[in-house]
């Protein structure tokens, strides 16, 4: 178990790491796990209390985890700048926050694969499942995921993102 109050628990660049096997709290509206500039970071099997954020990171993957957003209005996965990403087997939670997103992609996030996730928010607008809120994001692939009935679902933000399979 890994706390600490009032800074990011795993911060900074991680390349070519792994990152396994723990309970990790963050403080308030600090991110438990805050990647930036990352290459090549496998992050599998946590419980990360708070969020995640992940700043250009690019072919890491980020599987079998569970993100409970403990904060209003702070997304349980957010990315910015992230590329060729496999997010997967996932269960994230907002517990009782609203207006939060599940997955929440920024600008220049392409080409990253959303599948198998268990993604579930409190009823709250607006509140997506996944949520690509800029024209920059696209080539990104959504599919197979388990969507709450109180979530707004996908939003692909007008991009070339590829959607199915989702319920």
């Amino acid at each position: 178990y890994i706390q600490f109050a009032g800074t990011n628990v795993f911060r900074g660049d991680f390349d070519f790491s792994v990152i396994s096997d723990n309970v990790v709290a963050g403080s308030g509206s600090v991110a438990a796990l805050d990647l930036q500039d990352t290459v090549s970071v496998r992050v599998d099997n946590n419980y990360f209390v708070t969020y995640a954020r992940l700043g250009t990171v690019a072919n890491s993957h980020i599987t079998n985890n569970i993100f409970n957003s403990s904060v209003g209005s702070v997304h349980c996965i957010q990315m910015d700048g992230c590329s060729d990403n496999t997010i997967t087997g996932n269960k994230i939670d907002s517990g009782t926050q609203v207006n939060i997103d599940g997955v929440r992609m920024g600008t220049n996030c392409d080409f990253n694969t959303i599948v198998g996730n268990v993604i579930s928010l409190q009823a709250g607008t607006p509140s997506y499942a996944v949520n690509i809120v800029d024209t920059t994001s696209a080539r990104n692939v959504i599919v197979g995921n388990y969507l709450n009935g109180n979530t707004a679902d996908i939003n692909d933000g007008g991009t070339l993102t590829t959607v199915g399979n989702n319920g």
